[in-house]
């Protein structure tokens, strides 16, 4: 880490009366990042010659309100929705207080509550700890199901412009300590994982908040078990770019907690398939891919899994020395060499290596078990005019033909981001768009041509709450869409406080900490709870097609009602790219429970 110092620079600063001399206070955080304090007070942070604004909300004004009883414990216990945030000196406002914690969760559902503790006087550390949860028959949630986690704040740099917050983000270890300093606020994470097995009803218990200089109190904690599982909601799965590592397990256990229900597994692009050529053939083997299949089936991801087998065309005329720097040229592309040439003048004869390397991979997928593939070759072909776009459609039009001419039945799936590039591979049966260019013309032809319509966003690059939870769920169910990809899960990289400064781009879902366990992040949390709303959704749709086709005069009379409040739900939900903020999504979550449990009433489950 580089030396901290401190040097004064002459600059000229403008103000209402026009320039004058000021000094600017500068101190090297570490090597590429400097913090720049102005004679204002503004503060900006530079990284590697370019200058972030900080816009991290000011402090928020005293408390009102306060009563003996606050002075005498010490601080304040509230409430403020994921959607406002809670920074560091965020102040609770009095309808913002809070003694007690309420909310619903169907069986095998996991859900997220939090509050905020907000310091009078310095407390020491505070250990926040749960007590016994129970339901009126003396049945007891388990002690694991309701983990209690501080919020850590830090450095968040803004993806597409150029400014950064000290933000809430990353979500600590169960059982770590909160430092309560005067005048700040702490914000507490709750996740709930309520398990298939336990009696609906409501538990009750207490959260136990024990400052070390300050007077312990109890906040209570009511969960309301709902009587019904949710049903399955749509695809949903991420791009997983580490083949194989010691940490795949981990980070596949990750994904699946936060609901993800599959996987586009994408190995590097000139590791895998392993290829080697015999003659005037090519032999290919998957060691990692194989490993990653088999821990997917392993922890009980049951959709189809898209693979993504990249460069086969362009491999397979390096290995034949077929690069000749004319109709078939060298390129680099995205850091991978590639071959640039067109699909009408890819020679016959590889054209048929091609259709072998496809029968191999074809049969190695069932004779090792993987699970249904949807095979993906290549990546945006078309998406814009430029040649990493450009060469890529021509790799397709030749790749995703010759798959089918073999195997008519496999299934294809494609990032494609305009109705003239589907019409051109014309064999794609899973359209896989950009969330903003998904148009009505677009999907109502895809649909009607038979493939499916999905999603694709970074929903991580937003270091807020209501973003990704309303395109991981409802935003994606208003559109219609029946997938979603996200790109992309990093895997956990070791949190070190200035990284997102340094990278913009290295947004991660998850870290370790220096002792190797897992941190989610709030954005991750979103997605989490943005899929079961999405299974809300499905759940709904799945009783009314139920009650519809029953005999039963009433059943269809409450698949009636079911449809007139499913519509009036996503009547609520607006248009890209706007989003409904915590509250709102909650209100519509509890309308459609409110649904649910008429059918599961009727006996319609």
């Amino acid at each position: 880490m580089a030396r901290v110092f401190i040097f004064i620079v002459a600059m000229c600063i403008i103000s209402a009366g026009g320039l004058k001399a000021g000094e600017v206070t500068e101190r090297t955080l570490i090597d590429g990042v400097t913090e720049r304090v102005y004679p204002d007070g503004k503060r900006t942070i530079v990284v590697n010659g370019t200058e972030l604004n900080d816009l991290t909300p000011k402090p928020e004004p005293f408390p009102s309100g306060i009563n003996d009883i606050d002075s005498k414990r010490g601080y304040i216990l509230y409430h403020r929705s994921a959607s406002d945030q809670v920074f560091r000196f965020s102040s609770p406002a009095v309808e913002e207080r809070i003694n007690k914690l309420s909310t619903d969760v169907s069986l095998g559902e996991k859900r997220h509550m939090q509050f905020a503790i907000y310091a009078l006087r310095d407390l020491g550390k505070v250990d926040i700890s749960i007590g016994a949860l129970t339901r009126d028959g003396g049945e007891t949630l388990p002690k694991e199901a309701v983990l209690v986690r501080p919020v850590r704040l830090g450095l968040w740099r803004n993806y597409w412009d150029p400014w950064f917050q000290e933000a809430p983000k990353l979500i600590d270890t169960p059982g770590t300590l909160v430092e309560a300093i005067k005048g700040q606020s702490r914000q507490i994470w709750l996740a709930i994982d309520t398990p298939r097995s336990v009696k609906s009803g409501e538990y009750k218990g207490s959260l136990f908040i024990r400052p070390e200089k300050g007077e312990p109190t109890e906040l209570k904690i009511n969960i309301n078990v709902l009587d019904f599982e949710l049903k399955e909601g749509m695809w949903w799965g991420i791009y997983y770019y580490s083949g194989f590592t010691p940490d795949t397990p981990r980070d596949f256990a990750d994904m699946k907690a936060h609901g993800v229900n599959s996987m586009l597994i994408c190995p590097p692009g000139h590791v895998e398939p392993a290829m080697e050529r015999e003659g005037n053939t090519v032999k290919i083997s998957f060691p990692q891919t194989d490993k990653a299949m088999a821990e997917l089936k392993r922890q009980g991801f049951n959709r189809p899994v898209a693979f993504y087998p990249r460069f086969l065309s362009s491999r397979i005329l390096q290995m034949f020395n077929r690069v000749d720097g004319q109709k078939f040229k060298s390129i680099d592309y995205y850091g991978q060499g590639g071959v640039d040439f067109k699909a009408k003048d890819y020679p016959e004869d590889l054209k048929l290596v091609f259709k072998d390397v496809c029968k191999q991979m074809v049969s190695h997928a069932k004779d090792a078990n993987w699970p249904d593939i949807l095979w993906y070759f290549d990546d945006e072909p078309g998406a814009n005019d430029s040649p990493n776009h450009m060469i890529p459609l021509e790799w397709a039009v030749l790749e995703y033909r010759l798959l089918k001419e073999v195997f008519p039945q496999e299934q294809t799936l494609c990032t494609i981001y305009n109705l003239n590039v589907y019409k051109t591979l014309s064999c794609i049966d899973v359209c896989v768009g950009d969330l903003w260019r998904l148009d009505n013309e677009f999907m109502n032809y895809v649909k009607t041509n038979g493939s499916q319509a999905w999603g694709i966003k970074w929903l991580c690059q937003y270091n807020t709450y209501n973003f990704p939870r309303h395109f991981a769920g409802i935003g994606i169910e208003k559109m219609g869409l029946t997938g979603f990809t996200e790109w992309t899960y990093y895997g956990a990289p070791l949190y070190k406080p200035y990284d997102q400064l340094l990278n913009k781009e290295g947004c991660s879902y998850a870290y370790v900490n220096g002792e190797g366990k897992l941190l989610t992040t709030i954005p991750w949390e979103a997605v989490q709870e943005g899929i079961y709303d999405a299974r809300y959704v499905a759940t709904l749709h799945k009783l009314i097609e139920k009650a519809s086709l029953s005999q039963n005069a009433s059943h269809k009379a409450l698949a009636e009602e079911g449809k007139k409040t499913l519509q009036q739900a996503m009547a609520k939900i607006p248009a890209i790219p706007s989003v409904l903020n915590e509250s709102e999504m909650d209100n519509l979550r509890k309308t459609l429970i409110d649904s649910i449990q008429q059918f599961v009433k009727a006996g319609i489950y």
